[in-house]
């Protein structure tokens, strides 16, 4: 809705695609829209850079087969590639809920939401739990193991106490993002 409203106000230009590249003395703001420079003086800047996804320290996370929320979302999305078959998906905040729903929408089998948040409940929540899902609150990734690739991922509590033990082929670490525009 903001979006629309945005686009209808007459008195804004919008420049989609295009890229802010520098903020300069008195305001001078270096737009790069397409092959065209433009130069733009402002009283006041907004920066919202987006957001940044950082992968959860863990034993083999490096293993093919572990991935972020948004590389999964946007193979999906993008090339329509199911990233793996069986997932577990490792979450600290909601965002982490709609990546394991994404999945499953995508034919994945989501095993199981290993929550960091010991009280995560919400109606996305319920909605995966109903679908099979088994929620694991107040848990997180330990080790992911195979050889090669990954067979299955060793998920404790937030104090490194072994809870299960799950057979995946993807561990999707859906971790917060810095500041989201």
């Amino acid at each position: 809705d903001l979006a629309a409203a945005v686009v209808a106000e007459g008195r804004i230009r919008v420049l989609g695609g295009a890229t802010a590249f520098g903020l300069y003395e008195d305001g001078l703001l270096g737009i790069l829209e397409g092959n065209r420079f433009v130069k733009l003086r402002v009283r006041q800047a907004i920066v919202a850079t987006g957001g940044f996804e950082y992968p959860m320290v863990f034993e083999n996370n490096d293993l093919p087969g572990v991935m972020l929320g948004g590389a999964a979302q946007r193979l999906q999305a993008l090339y329509g590639v199911r990233p793996g078959r069986a997932a577990v998906v490792a979450a600290s905040d909601d965002r982490g809920v709609e990546v394991a729903l994404d999945l499953r929408a995508a034919g994945v089998e989501v095993a199981a939401l290993a929550d960091a948040r010991p009280d995560a409940d919400s109606a996305l929540v319920a909605a995966l739990r109903d679908g099979g899902t088994t929620i694991l609150r107040g848990c997180t990734p330990l080790a992911a193991r195979g050889s090669g690739h990954v067979a299955r991922v060793v998920l404790g509590d937030v104090d490194g106490r072994r809870v299960a033990e799950m057979t995946c082929d993807l561990v999707n670490i859906a971790s917060p993002t810095g500041e989201e525009a």
